[in-house]
């Protein structure tokens, strides 16, 4: 069973690390991209409906205006940003097993080797997807901030 939910995301001041992008169908702009580096990371999920921003209604905005006006923010100390998530639940109310399973096995130990040549590597990554993203900008409805 998918729950739709509303969920209010405080962000600090400064850059997001997210991509916006326009829906096929008719509704809000949705997160398509999350930053590894994101400051948002783990608390903005791939797909949420961005729907408020700072309680201003943004559902009718297109993805660019949404990003613009988050960027025109960047200085506040903090910024709210209301999305909508589909939650999978069970007939229990608890978040789905499955889901569970698939976010544990993101994560496992590493040797302190592996871990130098882990964070040099998401450098260069970082680095590429930089200059792949400034570029797409320009070629795709997605937006970023």
């Amino acid at each position: 069973q998918i729950l739709t939910t509303r969920i209010d995301i405080i962000a600090s001041s400064g850059w997001l690390g997210i991509v916006l992008s326009n829906p096929k169908d008719p509704g809000p702009a949705y997160v398509s991209k999350i930053r590894r580096d994101s400051p948002l990371k783990g608390n903005i999920h791939l797909g949420d409906r961005v729907i408020a921003v700072d309680d201003k209604d943004v559902q009718d905005m297109k993805a660019f205006h949404v990003a613009d006006y988050l960027s025109s923010k960047t200085s506040n100390v903090e910024r709210k940003i209301t999305v909508l998530r589909e939650v999978d639940v069970c007939d229990d109310g608890k978040v789905g097993e499955d889901i569970k399973a698939i976010l544990s096995s993101t994560t496992s130990e590493i040797s302190e080797d592996e871990a130098m040549s882990t964070s040099l590597l998401d450098n260069d990554v970082s680095l590429i997807e930089d200059t792949v993203d400034f570029f797409l900008q320009f070629k795709t409805d997605e937006y970023y901030d």
